[in-house]
């Protein structure tokens, strides 16, 4: 059985105290911490999303990405 989970990432508006610092490793880590343990994981992502995919994949942040596909213009 599949499960979709989409995340749009922590907001990035102006003001916004949702992350310590703005980068992709921040990032990842904010994604990582919405992922259920145990989950078999294919992360996409566009753009940022598509750097902050390829971060997560990495294993630095505890998911383990089955597949990943980073967008980029």
């Amino acid at each position: 059985m599949a499960r979709t989970l989409g995340d749009t990432g922590p907001a990035r508006a102006r003001g916004s105290d949702s992350l310590p610092r703005y980068t992709f490793g921040h990032l990842a880590a904010a994604v990582a911490g919405t992922v259920p343990s145990g989950t078999y994981v294919i992360v996409l992502g566009h753009s940022v999303g598509g750097v902050v995919a390829l971060a997560l994949a990495s294993g630095w942040f505890g998911v383990e990405v089955s597949a990943v596909c980073g967008l980029l213009e």
